[in-house]
């Protein structure tokens, strides 16, 4: 028996609650109901195991990788469950070790679920192939683990905690046989509870407490020859915990919008066939009840949890409670004589959910076509290229580019049509956006050919987008074009000079090096090639060497080539000493030219700058 109902008849008197009831009063409130002793029928101690479930969503992922609100759901897809037959690894039914647990299909929003899920261990999901979709990775499997911690199921709502307001009642043959008490807490459901016992054998005293004898637990008690009856009622802000009041609640939903299965409690006594009795009520007409058999524990702690499924309740009125709409909550325990016991916080509770959303990519087949306005080119004229890209499904495709790698010796000028354009050195990238299944874009890029182009040019684009390619084989196209010499082409040379100077500065009185590179970057010969070098006033000429002819004339050397090869490249170098003649700074410039036209005199002339270092007389005399 619990502490407080060993106290003495005195202390009974002075905090037990005389119950006396107006009975007529009692029956005029409309829709309440007295409380009065029931029988309790003999029940099993209930499992606390909530079978898990496992649940998901079936989405199309558009790009941001996790499931939000835009992701289309994918319905009638099939999903089978494995059991992992130890190696943890997937190796489906046949011929692997795994076992197929059950097999269902998405409903309209994309949503699947396994439920009572019985045993712990590793599970795997198989998503069966989508059409026009892809899993990113995994083969459509995803793994999900099942715990013993899962199999305990998730909390919901709280009854009832027992943690923060005390609360207590007793009856005695001295002090009263019935005992009340009604009391706000923030602890019980509904902000309230109201607590009720009735002595029901001669003699002897019984009293139950909340939070009395010890934080967060309910305890009751009786005499060595006492017995009686303990009630516990959440209903409402209701002032006669003898009358219940039935819809006192307000139609709470202990389903938690169907979250929740059944009510969690831990109980204990130190006798056996003690039980308690839930009952649940709508209103006055409709309620339903269960009761769950008091573990003995020997000295009247707390026992195991138990769960009480919603369905295991069996109607008592009516057509029975609706769980979503409930007015009042009852609780009666009842036991042998002299017991003992302690029933701890009270919960709505349901199977754990185990969320597995499974992402799908969409495929789009997008094919690029490159064509060239004509298929061959004279140097030095505009060629333009189109680009054709389609998507072919069978989704729609965003963010497609293409990447057009232009070839050297075509110089880019614009880019036209549904795109946008940015190019980096000879790379020409063109955002073409979103692309509807079937839907083609079109553009246009054009520029000019070089004048030294000769040979061929090929031009290589490839397109993408954010979705899967399945066939990445239509994504790159190419076009060759045949570049043909400028009309008198056979006329024309393009020589071009580069003149350097060494050493640079140069002191005076030095010797400096002049070397002239001529080349012939044209298709054909240039004859009677000549370089004129005006050398500057300073420079005291010395000697010329190379593959060359060379005449002095005044500041002016001219010398005279000859004959230069297509490709062809002469190194020319001239030596002569500073004098004091020399300016600070030097310049050498030299012209090429041949019998031909140039077709870019611009290289001809080449041009060097030399700085010249003077010596400083010394501003002290040393006397020796």
């Amino acid at each position: 028996m619990s502490s407080q109902s060993r106290k003495s008849a005195s202390w009974f008197a002075r905090l037990g609650k005389v119950f006396q009831p107006d009975r007529s009063a009692a029956r005029r409130k409309q829709g309440q109901r007295r409380l009065r002793l029931e029988s309790l029928e003999t029940r099993s101690m209930l499992s606390a195991t909530v079978l898990p479930s496992i649940a998901g969503v079936v989405y199309q992922d558009l790009g941001s990788g996790a499931l939000t609100a835009n992701d289309p759901r994918v319905a009638n897809v099939t999903i089978n469950l494995f059991r992992d037959g130890g190696d943890g690894v997937f190796e489906g039914k046949n011929p692997g070790d795994d076992t197929l647990v059950g097999t269902t299909t998405t409903d309209a929003n994309g949503n699947y679920k396994f439920t009572n899920i019985s045993t712990a261990g590793t599970y795997f999901i198989q998503e069966v192939g989508v059409p026009g979709l892809v899993v990113p990775s995994g083969s459509g499997v995803q793994e999900v683990t099942v715990t013993s911690a899962d199999m305990q199921g998730a909390a919901q709502a709280t009854i009832d905690s027992f943690a923060t307001t005390s609360q207590y009642v007793s009856g005695s043959l001295h002090g009263g046989k019935t005992g009340t008490s009604s009391q706000a807490t923030t602890d019980a459901i509904g902000g309230h509870r109201n607590l009720y016992v009735q002595l029901t054998t001669s003699g002897g005293a019984i009293d139950m407490g909340a939070n009395s004898d010890w934080p967060g637990m309910l305890n009751f008690g009786a005499d060595a020859a006492s017995n009686g009856i303990f009630w516990v009622n959440w209903d409402g802000n209701n002032s006669n915990p003898a009358v219940l009041n039935p819809t006192g609640l307000g139609q709470i939903d202990l389903t938690s919008q169907g979250a929740a299965t059944g009510i969690t409690l831990a109980a204990g006594a130190d006798h056996d066939t003690g039980y308690i009795m839930l009952k649940v009520y709508t209103d006055a007409g409709d309620w339903s009840w269960a009761d769950v058999a008091l573990q003995n524990t020997t000295d009247g702690s707390l026992g195991n949890s138990a769960f009480v499924p919603f369905s295991s309740f069996q109607a008592g009125g009516g057509t029975g409670a609706n769980f979503a709409k409930v007015g009042a909550i009852q609780m009666a325990i009842n036991g042998v004589n002299a017991i003992d016991g302690q029933v701890g916080p009270i919960q709505t509770a349901g199977p754990m959910v185990l969320a597995e959303n499974l992402a799908n990519q969409p495929q789009a087949d997008l094919s690029l076509v490159k064509t060239a306005s004509t298929a061959a080119v004279t140097a030095g004229n505009p060629l333009t290229y189109t680009l054709t890209t389609t998507d072919l499904g069978p989704a729609n495709a965003t963010g497609v580019s293409i990447i057009d790698t232009l070839p050297a010796g075509f110089t880019y000028t614009s880019a036209n049509g549904d795109t946008s354009a940015s190019i980096s050195g000879q790379t020409l990238t063109l955002g073409v956006g979103s692309l509807a299944v079937g839907a083609t874009s079109t553009i246009t890029v054009t520029g000019t050919v070089a004048s030294t182009a000769s040979g061929t040019i090929t031009n290589t684009a490839t397109v993408s987008g954010n979705q899967i390619d399945p066939n990445t084989s239509n994504n790159t196209s190419s076009v060759t074009t045949i570049v043909n010499a400028p009309i008198h082409a056979q006329s024309y040379t393009d020589l071009k000079i580069v003149k350097t100077a060494t050493p640079n500065p140069v002191s005076v009185g030095g010797v400096l090096t002049y070397t002239l590179v001529v080349t012939n970057n044209s298709l054909v010969t240039a004859t009677d090639v000549k370089v004129v070098d005006m050398l500057p006033a300073g420079f005291s000429y010395s000697s010329a060497s190379g593959d060359i002819s060379a005449t002095p004339s005044g500041n002016n050397l001219t010398l005279t080539l000859g004959t230069l090869l297509s490709e062809g490249k002469d190194t020319i170098t001239i030596v002569g000493t500073v004098t004091s003649a020399a300016a600070n700074t030097i310049t050498n410039t030299a012209i090429v030219s041949a019998d031909q036209p140039d077709a870019n005199p611009v290289d001809n002339t080449s041009s060097v700058t030399t700085t010249v270092i003077r010596s400083v007389p010394s501003k002290f005399w040393f006397i020796v």
